[in-house]
């Protein structure tokens, strides 16, 4: 942003709003059933009110004269698509390396005999890495 226009400081809102208020919820616990609501701190229950505040304040403004602030009411819209976007993915991504990382804990030499299934030629990495030792250039192989 270059210049501070009139409208700037809804820009600046969407952001604080979906971005800086973010609230990630968290996984129920192994005993509460899936109806029940995760404990959330009171901090993250008090940023979540004051992030709705916000979007309530965005929307009384822009319903006072929509036809003039359609491109605002996108970007903001804009926003809270990106800002759910990422919360879903760091959620989806946490989920995977847990389930693959308690299948490794169960069974580390299984990792050991996939390695020992694949071909020879597959288990040698092709490239060599520039190792710099006593100011001479070396390659090593991993």
């Amino acid at each position: 942003m270059r210049t501070w226009k009139q409208d700037s400081w809804l820009l600046l809102l969407t952001r604080l709003a979906t971005r800086g208020m973010q609230v990630v919820d968290s996984l129920p616990n192994e005993g509460s059933e899936l109806g029940e609501k995760a404990n959330i701190s009171p901090d993250a229950a008090s940023e979540q009110q004051l992030s709705d505040v916000i979007r309530k304040a965005l929307f009384d403004y822009f319903l006072e004269n929509i036809k003039e602030r359609v491109d605002l009411v996108i970007e903001w819209l804009n926003e809270e698509w990106y800002s759910e976007k990422v919360v879903n993915e760091q959620k989806l991504r946490e989920q995977v390396e847990e389930k693959w990382y308690a299948k490794y804990e169960k069974d580390v030499s299984g990792i050991e005999m996939l390695k020992m299934k694949l071909p020879k030629k597959w288990r040698q990495p092709k490239f060599q890495l520039p190792v710099i030792l006593n100011g001479h250039r070396k390659y090593w192989r991993p």
